[in-house]
Formats: structure tokens, sequence, C-alpha cells
């Protein structure tokens, strides 16, 4: 196996007490290392809390390159699988994770699915044309160290890709348009949260999504929150909806 980013990045695991599990989802390029705060808060109101790897995630570009979107829904399939002995169990994801989470929603018995920051209508139209601009454009990179305002305690839990291979960029077209799909035919209560301040998705994203997923969906606005909003300044808030969301499915 290809050596971790760090540590941080792979896959976690925290047993609880109530009888319900959590599985979170992280995005592209992502990996489960945001999760680590929020998922002790879960853990410790009694849930049992799972966070898999999506695979080709936090190791190299390389290894994301081998991976598609088959593989990335057979990751998160493979982590509810390990807590679908538990008499609930929650799906939440963060921007793809949400979208994959609903793909998994349409055909598997889940008591809840949060999606955060989940994209619909994104700010880089690029996105939409990966196969296209692959051609000319191979690797697409950023040098950002992460979100300006993070706070330091925050910051260990920023480990991410410095860039992705462009033709990468299909697969998450083909996630985002299938999620869309599925959507409608998901019958789990559903909680979506997004930021208004979201740098890489539009905010009309969030209310495309609620209007899908039904009238029994809660919809929660972030207002500093930037996209990778579980380590960012409102992630208490994140937490409160979910914990909520969970109670009253």
């Amino acid at each position: 196996m290809t050596e971790l980013m760090h540590p941080y990045a792979d896959a976690f695991r925290h047993e609880g007490t109530n009888g319900e599990a959590v599985v979170l989802c992280h995005g592209f390029t992502g990996n489960p290392a945001q999760f680590r705060p929020v998922g002790k808060v879960l853990n410790d109101e009694g849930y049992t809390v799972i966070a898999p790897r999506l695979a080709g995630h936090g190791t190299t570009q390389e290894d994301m390159a081998r991976t598609d979107a088959r593989d990335w829904i057979a990751s998160l399939r493979a982590g509810y699988d390990a807590v679908s002995d538990h008499g609930w169990v929650h799906l939440a994801g963060i921007s793809m994770g949400g979208l994959l989470s609903i793909l998994l929603a349409r055909h598997l018995p889940v008591a809840s699915v949060t999606t955060v920051n989940s994209p619909v209508v994104v700010r880089s139209l690029g996105i939409y044309v990966g196969s296209l601009a692959a051609r000319w454009v191979p690797t697409i990179e950023w040098d950002e160290p992460g979100p300006p305002d993070l706070e330091d305690e925050m910051r260990p839990y920023w480990i991410s890709y410095p860039g992705f291979r462009t033709e990468k960029l299909v697969d998450l077209n083909a996630i985002m348009f299938g999620a869309l799909r599925a959507a409608r035919s998901v019958t789990a209560p559903a909680l979506v949260i997004q930021s208004k301040a979201d740098e890489a998705v539009r905010p009309v994203s969030g209310r495309i999504l609620a209007k899908l997923l039904g009238d029994d969906t809660q919809v929660v606005w972030l207002s500093r929150t930037m996209h990778n909003a579980f380590i960012d300044r409102e992630r208490h808030l994140i937490t409160s909806a979910m914990l909520t969301r969970f109670r009253s499915a």
C-alpha cells in the first residue's frame, strides 16, 4: 500500500453506545482527517462513528488517478456495510461525499442523509468540461495552504493533495449528475447544510438539493464558513444540526 500523506488521513472508527452509527464521507481529493474533531463529538454523544477513506485518496495523486467513481462508491459502501449491524445508520458527507451518500441512500436502508457544501452548481465552470480540458491541462494544481482563517487547533486536520489529474473531473461530474437523479428517490430524512461563503460551490446548490430530497429536508445556512466546513469556525453549528436531525429521524 502507498504510504499515507499523514496518519490523520487514514480511515477511523469509534465504537458507540446507543446502537446507532454515523458514516462520514469525505470529498474529492479529501480524506478522513477533517472528520476527526466532529467524529469525537458524535462519539461522545453515543454514536459509533466510521470515516472510510475513499479509494486512491489520502496517499498520492497517482493513486487517485488510478481510481474512479465506481471505486469511490464501493469504498463508501464498504464503510456502510461495516456498521450495518447497528439499528440505525446515518450517512453524512462533505462536498462529493454528500453526493455519494445520496447515491447510497437511494438503495440502502439509512436513518438519515446529511450533505455539507455538496456541489450542484460550482464556481469554476471548467469543472464541467474535465474531459476536454484534460487534453490541454493534464493536472490542476493549487498553492493555497488551506482556509485563510483556519484556527490553529484545526490546522493539523487540513491535509490535502496539491492538485489532481484533470481527467478525474469526469468522475466527479458523473457523481454530481447521478446524485441529482437519485435524490428524488431518497426516502430517508435529509439535512442539507450549505455555506454562503463557500469558495467552491455556489449556495444555490443547497436549495436545489433540498428541493430534490423532499419536504422533510431540513436546511441550515452557514454565513462565515469556507468549503471545508468541518474544520472551519462554524463547525459547532454543523454538529448541532446533525445531532438534531439524527434524533428526529
